[in-house]
């Protein structure tokens, strides 16, 4: 979104002569927005969550304003040439082609929300009752659904407008530009890519940075604690080239749903073993010790029934994924 804005304000941007090969996703203008917004969030990094909500808020509720902006001027002005394939009633799937979109489809709606749901501990841990954490769970599944399909109708309404669908809310708002290079148009666009970026930053030391820190400090906390921990997630969300990602749909479909393959084992044995095993009960200052005087030592500290549950839930994970990927790529 940082590019977006930067382009909204200065359109010749885009005459920096690009050295980067296509197959990386980015060009150059591109990589310069990356570094602005790289820059832009390590003063965030300092800040707490607790200090972040305020910004969450604003991007939250602006980011919903600016959907209901996009798609109320996508459907009101897509014309005679109406919504595009995604909406067309005779587009339709049967058989194994369905069965394998489905399966993908989990997939992918499952890895959106699995990371957060083994981060959910990093947050959990402060409430102060148990169901602190329920009904905003709870209520967030709503405006989440919502945000869906006014993403999807905003696709659809400018399918035929642009020549394909724009899944990428940065993709449409330059498109949108191209479009219509006015300076009410750029204004627009610069505001909109804004309040994205907002909740953007938010969500990425939320949901990654603070996270990462915590993970990290949790495994060597003599080393390290969380604002180191949040430093080392930043350069290592840098150095694993996050923008190949974007070189491609299938791509980033196949990375996104591929999160399900190597998280969800893990959420599926904790939630079996807190429900199942121990039944909602955990000794917890044997959770801190190291040696057998632990009941959760097991066997030098490593539980071999779980590292089989483990190994077998990813080798049936990977043939699923590996399977639908193959066949929505032929």
């Amino acid at each position: 979104m940082a590019y977006v804005c930067i382009r909204a304000i200065w359109p010749s941007i885009d005459r920096i002569p690009n050295t980067i090969p296509a197959s990386t996703g980015m060009t150059l203008p591109m990589f310069v927005g990356f570094i602005v917004f790289s820059l832009i969030q390590v003063p965030f990094l300092i800040l707490g969550p607790g200090r972040l909500r305020y910004m969450l808020h604003v991007g939250a509720i602006g980011g919903f304003i600016c959907q209901l902006v996009l798609v109320s001027w996508a459907g009101g002005t897509k014309g005679p040439q109406g919504f595009g394939e995604i909406l067309d009633s005779t587009n339709k799937l049967s058989g194994s082609d369905a069965g394998w979109m489905f399966l993908l489809g989990i997939g992918s709606t499952m890895s959106s929300i699995t990371a957060g749901t083994l981060s959910i501990g990093d947050y959990a841990r402060f409430a102060r009752k148990r169901s602190d954490g329920i009904w905003s769970q709870g209520m967030g599944a709503f405006p989440a659904w919502i945000a869906n399909v006014i993403g999807m109708l905003t696709i659809a309404a400018t399918q035929k407008r642009y020549g394909s669908a724009l899944w990428s809310v940065a993709s449409l708002l330059m498109a949108i530009q191209d479009a219509d290079p006015s300076s009410k148009t750029r204004v627009g666009v610069f505001f909109c890519a804004f309040v994205f970026g907002i909740t953007q930053l938010v969500l990425n030391i939320s949901g990654n940075s603070f996270c990462g820190g915590t993970d990290m400090s949790a495994l060597f906390p003599k080393y390290i604690n969380i604002r180191r921990g949040q430093a080392l997630t930043a350069i290592l969300g840098t150095v694993i080239n996050p923008w190949y990602l974007l070189s491609g749909a299938l791509v980033f479909i196949s990375v996104l749903s591929s999160y399900v393959v190597f998280l969800q084992p893990f959420v599926g044995i904790a939630a079996a073993h807190y429900f199942v095993i121990q039944k909602r009960r955990l000794k917890v200052p044997d959770l801190y010790i190291t040696g057998k005087q632990s009941i959760y030592w097991y066997d030098f500290g490593v539980n071999w029934r779980t590292v089989l549950a483990v190994r077998h839930s990813l080798r049936v994970n990977f043939i699923l994924h590996l399977s639908s990927y193959a066949k929505l790529s032929a």
